[in-house]
């Protein structure tokens, strides 16, 4: 169950004067409706609460809001959130939220830290996911993750995150753990990532290539490999 409110603070100007303001910002091949300074949305779910503001937007229609300089909190009971972007599209009917160029994204829980960046990045209000099949570098902890796409729930009160062809580096003490996969997950619940499909992973010139790994980063050490090789260029 959803509820939107929306309070455009300081005005609104109508039909009359949109075809005059349309696409000065956004691109021209969208008809607005209406333009509104200074939006701000309060988006209500069961467990989540969104807030949603904004420089100004324009409106197409009774549910596409098209936002410029945008600024996100989510709120749960497990964690705190932010995105912000350069562009935003809102799309009330079919509850998504799509943020473009320069998208930053803060992840607050209670015992981790995880950062996104990217130029693209889809949050669906429904389920609370976001998502992305862009480029996207993620900080999480000492781990740093490189990848073609992600997918992370933003509602639980731990980090359960996917992502596709990635890279990453984690940062120990007095070394750095490099590794790469198909996909590779994190599950902070259990502190494991877990490295699937052409899995490699390299302790400092100790190489370890499997179809899969599972890694506990608190412990430092690898829990399970399956049809796994491992060379040594120490």
């Amino acid at each position: 169950m959803k509820n939107t409110f929306l309070f455009p603070f300081l005005f609104i100007i109508h039909s009359t004067l949109s075809y005059d303001l349309s696409g000065e910002i956004i691109d021209n091949k969208y008809q607005y409706s209406s333009y509104i300074e200074k939006p701000n949305f309060y988006i209500f779910n069961t467990n989540q609460s969104v807030e949603l503001k904004g420089d100004h937007a324009r409106v197409k229609g009774d549910s596409q809001y098209f936002i410029q300089n945008v600024d996100v909190s989510l709120e749960s009971v497990f964690s705190k959130n932010n995105i912000t972007s350069e562009k935003a599209i809102y799309d009330e009917n079919l509850e998504t939220i799509k943020f473009e160029q320069s998208v930053n994204f803060l992840y607050s829980g209670k015992q981790d830290i995880f950062t996104i960046n990217t130029e693209f990045l889809g949050f669906n209000l429904a389920n609370s996911k976001i998502s992305t099949d862009q480029r996207t570098e993620v900080n999480f902890n000492t781990i740093r993750i490189n990848s073609d796409g992600m997918i992370l729930e933003t509602q639980s009160e731990t980090v359960n995150a996917e992502f596709k062809n990635g890279n990453l580096e984690i940062q120990n003490v007095d070394s750095i753990y490099r590794g790469s996969a198909d996909k590779i997950i994190i599950l902070s619940e259990d502190n494991t990532l877990i490295l699937e499909g052409q899995a490699t992973f390299d302790q400092l010139g100790l190489i370890l290539k499997a179809d899969l790994i599972h890694y506990d980063y608190q412990e430092n050490k690898i829990l399970k490999s399956i049809n796994s090789e491992i060379k040594n260029q120490i």
